[in-house]
This record gives C-alpha cells, structure tokens and sequence, in this order.
C-alpha cells in the first residue's frame, strides 16, 4: 500500500474515528457512552473540546483514497481525565449518561493516572478489512517519527500478539502486567505495559 496519507482528523473523519475507537474496545465504550449511536453524537464533541482526552489534535489517522481506514489516539500527561468535561459532551448532546458511566470512567480515570511518561498511546485501531496489510505499522512510524524521542508508554492485550510484536519491532518493552477493565460484566482484560525509550 503505497498511496498512504498520516494526519490529524478533522470533523469530516469523525464518524470513521468513532467507528474505529468502537470497533477497538465495544464493551468499554459501550460502558462510556451507551450505545454506538450515542457515541457518534457525543464523541464530536469530545473531539473538539481541548481539555477532553478526546480531543481532535491527540488523534492521527491513515487515508487511502479519501477514506480513514486507521487511527492512533495519544495522551499526554498535561491533560486529566475529567468526567465533568463526558457529562458536559452528554448535555450538550441533549443525552443522559448510561447506567455504567460511572464504573467506566473510575477505570478510564485510573488507567490514566496509571501513566507515567510524557507520551502514551492510547489506541491504534484498523478498519478489519485493512489488518495485517501494514496499517498499523504505518501508523507507528509515523507516530514514532514525530514523538520518537520522548519516553512513549502504552498498554496492549497480551493475547494480542501481532500487535505485541508490532511494538516489540519498533523497541518498545514490556515492564509490567495487570488486569484492566473490560466492561461490564466481563472479565477484567490481562494488558502489558510496554515502554520505548
């Protein structure tokens, strides 16, 4: 795939962006937002809220032909995660919060301060028809290229082994395991934190 682009999003990408952070984590962000179709309602305006972790400007994306075929989210460690800034997007969305709101954003905020570098990736997501074509590892370098010289951090599954060995290609290491929040009523997720530089 040589015809690639790497950006920021920008408000036409944002149903594809949801798409993407949906598809990645449904039980999680189903437990944020209630449905997939509140989400594309209330994400818009996370993504254009600068004190939202969703904010438009910690998202990059892959284009082919016009179309966002893959993202990667960061977070940077000047920015909180505030459930006043989500009950905010739900009010101005004219939506009430779901029943799990409350459990989901104690476990966001919890991974969130479980940060401790500058820089930490959040999400890399692949449209499914596109996986394992090279996607991801664009991403990455890309990413890499810009951020490269800072300490990165992320957190992975563990049973997720090409993206394991994604990361260990590009030097990131694993330093620690722990179980993360899965969603309601499911079992908790084993992640390995990996750091690079």
């Amino acid at each position: 795939m040589t015809d690639l682009i790497f950006r920021k999003i920008t408000k036409k990408d944002y149903p594809s962006v949801i798409d993407l952070i949906l598809a990645a984590d449904p039980y999680t962000y189903i437990d944020l937002f209630g449905s997939k179709e509140k989400a594309h309602k209330i994400m818009p305006f996370l993504f254009e809220n600068e004190n939202s972790i969703f904010y438009k400007n910690n998202f990059f994306c892959c284009e082919l032909d016009e179309k966002v075929i893959g993202i990667c989210s960061l977070f940077f460690h000047y920015i909180d995660w505030d459930q006043d800034v989500f009950l905010e997007a739900f009010l101005l969305a004219n939506e009430t919060y779901p029943k799990n709101f409350k459990e989901a954003c104690n476990s966001f905020k919890q991974e969130y301060n479980n940060f401790s570098v500058g820089v930490s990736i959040c999400q890399v997501s692949v449209q499914i028809e596109y996986k394992n074509k090279g996607v991801g590892t664009f991403l990455l370098k890309n990413i890499l290229d810009i951020y490269g010289n800072a300490p990165i951090q992320l957190y992975v599954n563990k049973e997720n082994f090409p993206a394991v060995h994604l990361y260990e290609k590009f030097g990131f290491k694993k330093v620690e395991e722990r179980e993360d929040y899965a969603g309601a009523n499911q079992p908790p997720l084993k992640v390995q934190k990996m750091v690079r530089g």
